[in-house]
């Protein structure tokens, strides 16, 4: 349900929730709002009268009300909670400092309503990134994505597996800075680098048994690999990370969005 290719099918849109209603869900617009929550069946929202037909005359604008601007997965799970506390600090009533906790998402402060957050219609967050940095950040992403499943499932003892996670996360929010454009991104890729070095340095001297060789090599021959393509783009001013992420006109990216 997640495309624009398919655009309406009938009779079935009455019961199921196809990609037309499934674009509303998805969608920023504010008449498009807390719209077509089901997953299977769409006949729920039509009953609890959150049903919205999508109106080809207003197209879908996809992506939450205030954007996120950022790639940054830590930003993408804590901005909610930055976002409540500034709304807590510039409220003058106390008791809706209280409830901003505890109402629904969309509920703000009463002096704070009339005070929009951002325009629906704003240009979508997208940073003019190097060719290089893309192509480079794509092969590292499926090596994390692979590691990251062998420390959930490798059986390693406590405090490898936590040293793991924190550096995988840490991959990641560095692969963020890089799709942002960051200038720090290249300066941030070496430390991951150095870091995962003596990582896999410190497991194969303290626990041998379940460092094999393979992966001692294997990881060494990454890190070297990484290290040498990165040394090599620098030099030729291939990373060509900008000061400062650019933006793009707003419009319908095929495959949805997030959350609206």
């Amino acid at each position: 349900m997640h495309t624009e290719h398919v655009r309406r099918i009938g009779v079935l849109e009455w019961l199921l929730v196809t990609p037309s209603n499934h674009r509303v869900h998805h969608a920023r617009n504010p008449e498009y709002l807390d719209r077509n929550y089901g997953g299977v069946f769409i006949v729920w929202d039509r009953l609890f009268r959150t049903f919205k037909d999508e109106d080809p005359a207003q197209p879908c604008v996809y992506g939450t009300t205030v954007p996120l601007a950022s790639w940054n997965p830590l930003w993408a799970n804590f901005h909610v909670w930055y976002e409540g506390a500034a709304d807590m600090l510039r409220t003058r009533h106390f008791a809706d400092r209280f409830l901003l906790w505890f109402k629904g998402p969309g509920w703000r402060p009463r002096d704070l309503r009339d005070q929009p957050r951002s325009d629906w219609r704003a240009p979508k967050f997208s940073p003019t990134v190097s060719a290089f940095a893309r192509a480079y950040i794509f092969a590292r992403f499926w090596v994390i994505l692979v590691a990251t499943f062998d420390v959930l499932y490798g059986g390693l003892p406590q405090m490898p597996t936590l040293i793991a996670a924190a550096l995988l996360v840490y991959s990641f929010y560095v692969q963020g800075v890089w799709l942002e454009g960051r200038p720090w991104g290249t300066a941030l890729e070496w430390l991951r680098l150095a870091a995962t070095g003596l990582f896999l340095w410190w497991g194969a001297l303290t626990t041998p048994a379940l460092w094999p060789p393979i992966l001692v090599e294997g990881g060494s021959a990454y890190l070297l690999v990484c290290a040498a393509v990165l040394l090599w783009a620098t030099r030729r001013g291939h990373v060509n990370l900008p000061t400062a992420p650019g933006l793009e006109p707003a419009h319908q990216p095929a495959g949805g969005g997030s959350q609206g």
